[in-house]
């Protein structure tokens, strides 16, 4: 299936930002001659601002720092351009909601041989 990811704000931004390729239309502008009374206002480019450069899509992995019991993270970013890269726990903007997700996930692969229920 053919798909297109896009950034979504407010409300939305908790919202899956994937969807199916024939929901995206082309954007053509309006024909003057067609709709002579159509006001096109001009579309305003939205700032980037520095704390959005970065912003985290997910934590990936976990990993011991240097031996210690310190822990570091994979964390992925939304912006395609920005590499993932290994960050402590207190460098990672809204920490708490990425790391309890991803342990959340990483708990459900973890069998239990020898558990009494």
């Amino acid at each position: 299936m053919n798909s297109v990811q896009v950034e979504l704000s407010g409300e939305l931004e908790n919202k899956n930002p994937t969807f199916p390729i024939n929901l995206v239309k082309h954007y053509t502008s309006g024909d003057k001659k067609l709709f002579p009374l159509r006001n096109e206002t001009p579309l305003e480019v939205p700032r980037l601002d520095k704390s959005e450069e970065k912003k985290v899509l997910k934590v990936s992995k976990e990993r011991k720092y240097r031996g210690k019991n310190e822990r570091e993270y994979l964390v992925r970013y939304r912006n395609p351009q920005h590499e993932d890269e290994w960050l402590s726990e207190s460098k990672i903007p809204d920490s708490q909601k990425f790391v309890r997700s991803f342990r959340q996930k990483t708990n459900f692969s973890i069998i239990c041989l020898n558990c009494v229920i």
